[in-house]
């Protein structure tokens, strides 16, 4: 690339636009993305007991993990599983009930305006051991919605 080439990655919906740079003026024609996403679905995975969110849509690029990247919050999630019309995240890092959210696929952010935050509610998995003393017993408490950064609760029997 000589120093009077660039190359820039710019993420818009289709449209003929121009740039002013200092050498002059270029017309640059911006593409839709191909991937167009019309449903954001968060679900729980009790094989996996995670939290897990679903994108359907179209033009997903199927069977490439790395080609559907999901941030909350602006931590990078786990992508699961991705065909040509869904893609399954394991939702790994979330820090509050209600959260950003961002899509990026390999040409840019997807058609069809997905929601830019994301909610879930509280749940459990598993409370261990099922039994304790009157010494006291400390509890294992599994499940989601929690935040990572929480360092206690309260429960209540």
């Amino acid at each position: 690339m000589s120093d009077v080439d660039a190359l820039f990655s710019i993420y818009l919906g289709a449209s003929t636009n121009t740039a002013e740079f200092e050498n002059g003026t270029r017309d640059y024609k911006f593409t839709t993305p191909e991937a167009t996403i019309t449903t954001v679905a968060t679900s729980v995975d009790t094989s996996l007991n995670k939290l897990k969110l679903t994108l359907t849509g179209t033009g997903f690029d199927a069977g490439d993990l790395s080609a559907v990247k999901v941030l909350i919050d602006d931590l990078l999630q786990e992508t699961v599983s991705v065909t040509s019309t869904e893609a399954q995240i394991v939702i790994t890092n979330m820090k509050s009930k209600t959260a950003s959210l961002e899509i990026i696929m390999p040409d840019g952010y997807p058609a069809g305006n997905p929601p830019s935050t994301i909610t879930v509610e509280s749940g459990l998995f598993s409370i261990t051991p099922p039994e304790g003393t009157s010494a006291g017993t400390t509890l294992t408490v599994r499940g989601f919605g929690f935040g990572v950064d929480t360092t206690d609760f309260d429960l209540f029997h």
